[in-house]
């Protein structure tokens, strides 16, 4: 019985033998992926003399918030011009910070809420206050600074910043451009501070961050969100396990792809930038790994995000133009005594260091729709529907039917009468 095992042993040794062997042999032949590079992020640059830790410095000061309502056109009540007597070194801190550059920092957590953004919008409503008071009570000079002061403060928000900020920034860029057409419409300007507005857009917008910028700073936030996760883990000496199917370089990848989707979106027109209702698809069954779980989430929130940026960039562009557009008719109207017949008369008009007047609306890549009625005049944009509603606004609470945004129409008018 032994002499028989002996030969079974030898040969068994013989295979295992054998069997260790080639895959030593196919282990140190096959093929290997290049190895993985390091992920990097690209910080912004802070510097030393930041002007948005001055900013939320200011804003963090500020003890009561406003009631005031910038949308309707009234005097400012007592209460809130106490509120601006108080917030008085918090507003001189602001305007001291504007010449400063300004880098927001990045988020570090998805999650993570941002309570100076909040706070930054009662900034805005500080210098619109200033400023309507100072235009209600006969000081029409001094009533644009403050506005120029909010608009440039809006945009340094903007710099540098994600989504979140971008977001915050056209808010406030809308409500101190609402303001500004306000004095506009007031017909207490001179010629010459007509001009300067105009002037003063048209810097402000070859200065304005580009929607690119936004993108590239919430994909580095991303990115930075996935490596603090992954960090969490290491640093405890954890490892999840491999079913769990968690790659940190493969979430780095789709939000890269992420990215150049957005980028894309930025040359396409508004209509293009509309939420579309998400296809269904068939469910397939397989494994939810870690990876995939965290990719949907993040890669939902930054798709729809920089599509949303996109939309309230082209948005705030269009009232950025619409407000010189309006400047250029009331100037006009000022030196001829009626307004223009058409947007084609203002093309004559001549003004000190202004380029043309933009009379293109970005969100339907036609010129703003202009009517003359008599001594006054129409002048709207078609609004996010891209349908030309007559000059009727979106009301309060709904989201169909008309959907146009008037900046300027005859008084006690319905509707714009047929060219």
């Amino acid at each position: 019985m032994r002499s028989r095992l002996v030969p079974v042993a030898i040969v068994t040794l013989i295979l295992v033998w054998l069997t260790l062997g080639g895959v030593a042999v196919w282990e140190m032949t096959r093929p290997r992926p290049a190895p993985t590079p390091a992920i990097e992020i690209q910080l912004p640059a802070v510097p030393e003399d930041n002007a948005y830790d001055d900013f939320v410095r200011a804003a963090m000061s500020l003890t009561r918030q406003p009631e005031f309502d910038p949308t309707e056109d009234g005097p400012v009540p007592a209460e809130d011009l106490e509120t601006l007597e108080n917030a008085a070194p918090a507003l001189a801190e602001v305007r001291g910070a504007l010449g400063k550059p300004c880098v927001a920092p990045l988020r570090t957590s998805l999650a993570q809420s941002r309570p100076e953004l909040r706070r930054f919008r009662w900034i805005t409503y500080l210098f619109v206050m200033e400023s309507r008071d100072a235009r209600l009570s006969g000081r029409a000079a001094e009533c644009l600074q403050p506005l120029y002061d909010a608009l440039r403060f809006a945009q340094a928000v903007g710099t540098g910043g994600d989504v979140i900020h971008g977001l915050t920034s056209s808010a406030m860029q809308s409500i101190s451009l609402r303001e500004l057409r306000h004095a506009v419409r007031s017909r207490t300007l001179t010629a010459k501070q007509l001009e300067a507005v105009i002037g003063f857009l048209q810097q402000l917008q070859a200065t304005e961050p580009p929607v690119e910028q936004v993108i590239e700073a919430e994909y580095q936030s991303c990115k930075a969100e996935v490596l603090a996760f992954d960090r969490q883990f290491k640093s405890g000496g954890r490892r999840l396990p491999p079913l769990m199917g968690y790659n940190p370089h493969a979430l780095i990848r789709r939000l890269a792809r992420d990215r150049n989707d957005a980028l894309s979106q930025t040359s396409r027109p508004y209509r293009e930038l509309q939420p579309a209702r998400p296809e269904k698809k068939k469910k397939r069954l397989r494994f939810p790994s870690l990876t995939a779980v965290m990719g949907d989430t993040m890669s939902a929130t930054f798709v729809v995000g920089c599509r949303a940026v996109a939309r309230s960039a082209k948005g705030t562009s269009s009232r950025h133009r619409a407000t010189q557009l309006l400047a250029a008719i009331e100037l006009y109207r000022l030196r001829r005594g009626r307004p223009p017949a058409s947007l084609d008369d203002l093309r004559s008009m001549t003004m000190e260091g202004t380029q043309k007047i933009p009379m293109v609306d970005p969100l339907s890549d036609e010129p703003f729709i202009y009517r003359r009625t008599g001594d006054d005049y129409w002048l709207y944009s078609v609004g996010d529907n891209i349908n030309d509603d007559g000059g009727q606004p979106r009301q309060r609470g709904r989201s169909d039917g008309p959907d146009d945004v008037v900046f300027h129409k005859p008084a006690a008018a319905e509707t714009p009468s047929d060219p």
